[in-house]
């Protein structure tokens, strides 16, 4: 329901940089991960889990910010829920051998696959991960901060709410 609410408040109510968005500056491979980092805040998530997305779901955070690493790792700051308590946490994403997939270590075996981003207004993420053998999918929607309508509800904007 909040995708359908965040899509026609850009539909109704398009922040003007979105108006310069150009889909011929879409990447699908090949990533500047330095041109990654920054303010990014979530849209949309989607799994074939939902119970581990739903509120107090363990795959359940919101986006703040990405950060470039020299080694070509990825530490992103996320808001999470921990003992009921929305708290500010750091995820290390490590860098493999393949253009725009990471490991990460949390609830079993995780890798996350960057699919497709512009650097300046969205980028879109594939985590997959296993647990107790059984394999979760979450397809996420970023957007760069600034980007963000202001009328759009505070649950669209990152902050952890039960929904």
């Amino acid at each position: 329901m909040v995708l359908l609410s965040v899509l026609l408040s850009l539909v109704l109510h398009p922040a003007p940089a979105l108006q310069d968005f150009n889909p011929h500056e879409v990447v699908y491979r090949n990533f500047s991960l330095s041109k990654l980092a920054g303010y990014w805040n979530s849209i949309s998530v989607a799994s074939n889990n939902l119970s581990r997305i739903q509120p107090h779901g363990d795959l359940r955070f919101y986006m703040q910010s990405l950060e470039s690493l020299q080694n070509g790792s990825l530490q992103l700051n996320v808001h999470f829920r921990l003992l009921g308590v929305c708290e500010r946490i750091t995820m290390l994403l490590q860098r493999t051998d393949h253009d725009g997939v990471f490991t990460i270590d949390y609830e079993g075996e995780s890798k996350v696959f960057i699919l497709e981003t512009d650097y300046h207004y969205y980028s879109t993420f594939h985590l997959r991960n296993i647990k107790g053998g059984v394999e979760t999918s979450l397809l996420a929607l970023y957007v760069v901060v600034a980007t963000l309508p202001q009328h759009l509800p505070l649950s669209s904007r990152g902050r952890l709410r039960d929904a």
